[in-house]
């Protein structure tokens, strides 16, 4: 799979609003930065999802 392949299903497993679809395609240590949280673990992403 390239990236361009990858991103497209990771947009569009976002675009269902389960965490469960698009936490296929997050690595299990990323980062994701909010406007008002940060969000170090899984547990903490799908929370915000």
């Amino acid at each position: 799979m390239n990236y361009q392949s990858a991103l497209q299903q990771y947009i569009k497993a976002t675009n269902t609003h389960d965490f469960n679809q698009a936490k296929k395609y997050i690595h299990k240590d990323a980062i994701y930065w909010f406007s008002d949280k940060t969000c170090t673990s899984l547990l903490e992403n799908s929370a915000v999802f």
